[in-house]
C-alpha cells in the first residue's frame, strides 16, 4: 500500500479524533502539491482539500511523514517534515507529535 494525498485526507479526521481547542486553530497540511486546510476546534478535527487562502501555518511531508505525526509515531522535528509559520500551532493540532 502506497500512501497518497488522498489517504492522508481519509486519515487525519480518525488519527486526529482526540484532537479539541476552545479556540479554532488552522493549519495547513500539505502532501504532493496538494493543500489541505486542518482546523481544530471544540468539535474535533476537520479537514478540507484546497483552501480558498492559504493557512499562515503549514506543515509539509511524505503521505507517510505526515501520517506519521499524526498518529503520534513521528516528531515535529523529523528531517522529512517542513514547518513554515507557527510551530505551536502545528503542535496544538498533532498533540502526539509534540509530547
Amino acid at each position: 500500500w502506497l500512501a497518497s494525498s488522498t489517504a492522508v485526507l481519509l486519515a487525519l479526521p480518525a488519527l486526529l479524533g482526540g484532537a479539541r481547542s476552545r479556540h479554532p486553530i488552522d493549519i495547513g497540511v500539505e502532501v504532493r502539491d496538494v493543500l489541505l486546510a486542518v482546523t481544530v476546534d471544540r468539535d474535533g478535527a476537520q479537514v478540507a482539500v484546497d483552501p480558498e487562502l492559504r493557512p499562515a501555518t503549514v506543515v509539509a511531508g511524505e503521505p507517510e511523514v505526515i501520517l506519521g505525526l499524526a498518529a503520534g509515531a513521528v516528531g515535529l522535528d523529523h528531517p522529512g517534515l517542513t514547518i513554515d509559520g507557527d510551530h505551536q500551532r502545528v503542535a496544538a493540532v498533532f498533540p502526539s507529535a509534540a509530547a
